[in-house]
């Protein structure tokens, strides 16, 4: 068996290779709202490829009940869909008072990462853009502020708006308060040494919250 665990190009390349070896394809039609790939279906003309190779393909594997009316309603077959909801993986195991040390080593690393010890870490992983979740956070940052004392914000990943970002939160007095680090190719400590994350939009929900739980 060939699997693929998103329905865009990657899909049409599994189920093609599927083919060749004689083997069955499944592939998960993944992602949320507009970041969904049946939203991207709908977008382009390669959207509607990926729609046409995906149907083909001997098992498809949707998150939930509006994922696979979708599917279904966009002329899908109801016949070879199995609802598999998103999973949590295994839990990674940490000492206790292991949050203090994650920070003074990410401090060390980078050093807007310094957090004092009393203070709550807030972050959020999404890509910086004018019209991802991220803004929401953005522009609720200096009230949270004036309600919850002792924040710090880590805003980890970058994007086009990321200098954008930076002169909002500058403008309302943050700066001293906020950290872009930039992207890391592994998140586990990120999410270990913060005391809550913050996800707004669609765009990677499936993948960083199911990560967040099970870094703790």
């Amino acid at each position: 068996m060939l699997y693929c665990d998103e329905s865009r190009e990657e899909a049409i390349a599994v189920i093609e290779a599927a083919a060749r070896l004689g083997l069955p394809a499944v592939v998960r039609i993944s992602g949320r709202g507009q970041a969904s790939d049946l939203a991207f279906f709908d977008d382009s003309r390669l959207g509607n490829r990926c729609r046409t190779a995906v149907a083909k393909a001997d098992a498809i594997v949707v998150s939930n009940a509006s994922a696979e009316r979708g599917w279904i309603s966009s002329g899908g077959s109801p016949g070879n869909v199995c609802r598999i909801p998103i999973g949590i993986g295994q839990a990674i195991h940490h000492e206790p008072n292991r949050r203090p040390e994650l920070r003074r080593a990410l401090a060390q690393i980078n050093g807007d990462l310094f957090v004092p010890d009393a203070c709550n870490v807030v972050l959020s992983v999404e890509r910086l853009r004018d019209s991802g979740g991220i803004m929401t956070l953005v522009s609720a940052a200096y009230g949270l502020t004036q309600h919850v004392p002792h924040l710090q914000f880590w805003l980890a990943g970058d994007g086009p708006a990321r200098e954008s970002i930076y002169n909002h939160l500058k403008s309302d007095g943050l700066r001293q308060l906020v950290a872009m680090p930039g992207s890391f190719g592994a998140l586990d400590d990120l999410f270990q040494a913060a005391d809550l994350m913050v996800h707004v939009g669609d765009e990677g929900f499936d993948h960083q919250i199911p990560a967040a739980i099970a870094a703790g």
